[in-house]
């Protein structure tokens, strides 16, 4: 009953009953019908609480990798409970932490009222910001005074900032950059998103400037490469003892191979696991650096 009047329930007729799915709250009682006149049982009146709305927790559309973030819900008066995306509990409390967004991440939240009521769930995918920096050059190997040029491979960037290890940079998409000074030079790239996150890459050794006089003084103290069509081994020979660093890098100024070769006069590396394609050779000896190209087969 909802008020004074009661109605039978069809089908309830045994000792128990458990209702159904109930919308509204009601009173039952028991009757119990013998040779006499049928006894009532008190009546016990059982409520339907209302559950709180679904939630309403705000997210942005992105956020950028290894950011802090806190998720609130927006009622005070109510307690949440958070889900990851297969459902399990995370955590009870108004608010849900994550220190370090490392990737796109899936979660769900429950508004829970005073009488432990649960809401329907919200689903939340905090995504991140695809911003990712990426670049390549025209050539790796060049003298003193020319140029070289850079191209942008970066995804979802707004703005570019180049260094190119010699005190200047750049802003531009893609920017030429004239050498100076002669050495193995870093190259760094960072790239924003419209949103503001960031994204960096570093090459290191990615440029080789030479020097000509260098160049010609290291040749001359009898450097040697062989050979030029390496299949499993190439060697590096000078005609007396020396310390150097050899450095081999792929076409893609990327080093594959390095060796710090102490008071030797040759050198074999296995190149037999390399790719196929072109490759340098970079020396450094005494703060001057030897290049020599030969291709893997």
């Amino acid at each position: 009953s909802t008020g004074e009047n009661y109605e039978n329930i069809p089908g309830a007729n045994s000792q128990n009953y458990w209702p159904e799915a109930m919308n509204t709250s009601r009173y039952y009682r028991r009757q119990v019908t013998g040779q006499c006149s049928p006894k009532f049982s008190n009546a016990v009146f059982i409520s339907v609480l209302s559950k709180p709305d679904q939630p309403f927790v705000q997210v942005k559309s992105s956020y950028c990798k290894y950011d802090a973030i806190t998720l609130s819900g927006n009622n005070t008066q109510l307690n949440y409970e958070w889900y990851d995306k297969d459902g399990n509990l995370l955590r009870i409390g108004s608010s849900y932490v994550i220190p370090k967004l490392e990737s796109d991440l899936s979660l769900s939240v429950k508004a829970v009222n005073s009488h432990n009521c649960r809401s329907s769930a919200q689903a939340l995918t905090l995504y991140l910001d695809k911003v990712k920096a990426g670049f390549t050059a025209n050539t790796f190997l060049i003298n003193k005074g020319e140029f070289v040029q850079f191209t942008s491979g970066a995804t979802n960037a707004n703005s570019h900032q180049w260094n190119f290890s010699e005190g200047e940079g750049s802003t531009k998409t893609n920017p030429v950059k004239y050498f100076y000074t002669a050495g193995i030079k870093d190259v760094k790239l960072t790239v924003i998103s419209s949103t503001g996150c960031r994204d960096s890459l570093v090459m290191h050794s990615y440029i080789t400037v030479s020097s000509p006089t260098g160049i010609e003084n290291l040749t001359k103290s009898g450097f040697s490469v062989y050979p030029s069509l390496a299949h499993e081994k190439l060697t590096i020979e000078t005609q007396k003892a020396s310390s150097f660093e050899i450095y081999i890098i792929n076409w893609e100024g990327k080093v594959t191979i390095t060796r710090k070769v102490v008071n030797l006069n040759k050198l074999t590396l296995n190149v037999e696991n390399l790719p196929s394609g072109m490759y340098i050779v970079k020396i450094i000896k005494d703060r001057e650096t030897l290049t020599f190209k030969f291709v893997k087969q």
